[in-house]
């Protein structure tokens, strides 16, 4: 099997289903669901597009700070570590491809031992494999069928180590939406990306500890993963700054971009080129996926010390309704964000000179 594309056929009768469904029930949230089936059946994966006014998407970053106020202090905090600048990074090497077969070896047997629970849901959904999984070399993405309990999967294949933790990434995404599915990603949940990027630093473990010859390429992947989340923290901080010089206050932002380009070189008293790093990226985009980042590292350095205390916590974490106050939840639970952030900054750093040397 090649896994060039999903099972039409399978995708037909999903839909068929769901709108004998949805004309018995009314059931609004059906409506989701086939139009998630629409979007696979017509294999259409093209980034967001933006309806608005480049102000009407800043003001959607504004929106994203604000509503993870509680989280900017530990940005912050992050944004200050040493970044393992890309001069010093060894390169990827990438001299033998892996099969096809090779990569779902690895991927079931990662899933059928870490935890009976997610061995479970991960089996129902593996079995599927020849009409819900694809590879691709464009982006990524995994999307649930709710109402179905039915993923559809598609893996970004580009280099090797890129290859496994992609796989474990998007394979988590279907386990975390069996555990408790969120129609409405990025509103207000800050954790949607926890246990896909849980998963890789357990699965960079487990190459390094399977494999031979593949540390070095580990090492790197890991350090580009931590010096990209330095960078968004660093953006993040110089947003937030921009916002407290005017008090957050929207009557305050100038209405255009060369305009607002222009206030926050000013106000940052920085250059232009700095300012477009800042813009580049929608906060709430990075936040999306800063906020699980820092978190997975503290559940990486738990789970070493103790596997079952980690999982637990980390369903929780994927399981909670509604909260009012996230970071006090993980507060709650014992996680305190930059507890491990720097030791993970010197582990990769050591074994970066390890490699050069």
């Amino acid at each position: 099997m090649k896994y060039v594309s999903w099972n039409k056929a399978k995708i037909n009768e999903q839909l068929a289903i769901l709108n004998r469904l949805y004309r018995h029930t009314l059931d609004e949230d059906i409506l989701n669901d086939i139009e998630l089936l629409q979007t696979a059946k017509s294999y259409e994966l093209s980034p967001f597009q933006y309806d608005g006014t480049y102000r009407d998407q800043f003001m959607e970053s504004v929106y994203a700070m604000e509503d993870n106020q509680p989280f900017l202090r530990d940005i912050t905090m992050f944004s200050k570590l040493d970044a393992i600048l890309q001069r010093k990074l060894i390169g990827l090497e990438d001299e033998y491809k892996i099969s096809t077969k090779d990569l779902l070896e690895f991927i079931h047997d990662f899933y059928t031992k870490i935890d009976p629970e997610l061995a479970n849901i991960f089996l129902s959904i593996f079995k599927e494999r020849r009409d819900n999984l694809k590879f691709t070399e464009d982006r990524g993405i995994t999307f649930t069928v709710d109402k179905l309990s039915y993923s559809y999967i598609a893996i970004s294949r580009n280099s090797v180590v890129a290859d496994y933790v992609n796989a474990i990434h998007e394979y988590a995404h279907a386990i975390a939406d069996r555990l408790y599915y969120r129609s409405n990603y990025n509103e207000g949940y800050p954790f949607i990306e926890l246990m896909p990027l849980f998963m890789e630093f357990i699965a960079c473990d487990k190459m390094m500890a399977d494999f031979e010859n593949v540390n070095r390429d580990v090492t790197g992947y890991k350090a580009s993963e931590l010096d990209n989340f330095i960078q968004y923290a660093r953006s993040i901080d110089a947003m937030h700054k921009y916002l407290r010089r005017i008090n957050y206050n929207e009557q305050l932002l100038p209405r255009h971009k060369r305009e607002i380009i222009r206030d926050m070189m000013i106000k940052l008293r920085t250059g232009k080129e700095e300012v477009l790093t800042v813009l580049d990226v929608s906060a709430l985009e990075r936040i999306s996926y800063l906020i699980p980042y820092m978190t997975a590292i503290e559940l990486y350095y738990l789970y070493k010390l103790d596997p079952e205390k980690s999982l637990y916590t980390l369903k929780g974490l994927i399981t909670m309704d509604e909260r009012e106050d996230y970071y006090g939840e993980l507060v709650s639970r014992d996680i305190f964000l930059n507890a491990h952030a720097k030791k993970l900054t010197l582990d990769i750093n050591r074994d970066l000179k390890t490699f050069r040397d």
